[in-house]
């Protein structure tokens, strides 16, 4: 999965440092998150604490693009476009 730096999507969705708790700044911190820790379970394939905290944070960042679908497509189509993930 080839995603663009976290520096680079937040420049992209235009959150700045001082704005980090917004939705769209969570869901790249989480998909980040989600991906080192779905790299480190292809190499691990028998961690499960690690399975069960991808399957957390995969929930938790469900959630936050469910928030954002339910307040602003427009940002929610560009969080969707800027990470490369399908819906």
């Amino acid at each position: 999965m080839a995603l663009m730096s976290k520096s680079e999507a937040l420049k992209t969705l235009g959150v700045t440092s001082k704005n980090m708790g917004c939705t769209s700044a969570q869901v790249v911190v989480l998909t980040y998150r989600i991906q080192t820790i779905a790299d480190h379970l292809a190499k691990n394939k028998k961690d499960y604490s690690a399975k069960r905290s991808l399957q957390c944070l995969l929930g938790k960042r469900r959630s936050l693009l469910q928030y954002c679908a339910r307040r602003d497509k427009a940002i929610y189509q560009s969080i969707l476009k800027a990470l490369g993930l399908r819906r």
